[in-house]
């Protein structure tokens, strides 16, 4: 069997793994009065990359919607992304809508207040229909 270049390394991570459980040297008793410096100081494991490589960062939840004013109500339509494992929470506030999902949350800021306690939702094949209830601003009442 030819050498593989590999050998090498793990015989080298064989030998620190040895160092880094072996309860003799790196136990210190109570009674014993001699010190004994430790082996190991670090280790870095440093497969590829190059300097200009991105770290890959989580990207904020997004979803696609529409919205279509009619009166006295509003009809939210949004499509979920497909990567959701899980149904998605909503939450109503007096002008947003909320969407949870997988830990992240999304924003839908909404041009007028809705009454957030009888406002409806239903989720249906990767996608939310709501149904807003705009809150009845009244009109000055002048004498």
């Amino acid at each position: 069997m030819p050498n593989n270049p590999y050998d090498d390394l793990m015989k080298n991570l064989a030998r620190l793994i040895e160092q880094v459980t072996g309860l003799d040297q790196n136990m210190r008793y109570p009674g014993d009065n001699e010190y004994e410096a430790p082996h190991i100081i670090g280790c870095a494991i440093i497969t590829s990359g190059s300097a200009d490589q991105e770290i890959p960062i989580r990207k904020p939840f997004e979803v696609g919607y529409e919205i279509v004013d009619a009166d006295e109500v509003a009809f939210l339509t949004i499509a979920l992304p497909s990567s959701l494992s899980a149904l998605p929470e909503i939450e109503f506030d007096s002008d947003k809508v909320f969407i949870t999902a997988g830990g992240a949350r999304a924003p839908i800021d909404l041009s007028f207040e809705i009454i957030p306690e009888s406002c409806t939702y239903t989720i249906m094949n990767g996608v939310v229909d709501i149904t807003l209830t705009k809150a009845v601003i009244p009109a000055d009442i002048t004498e």
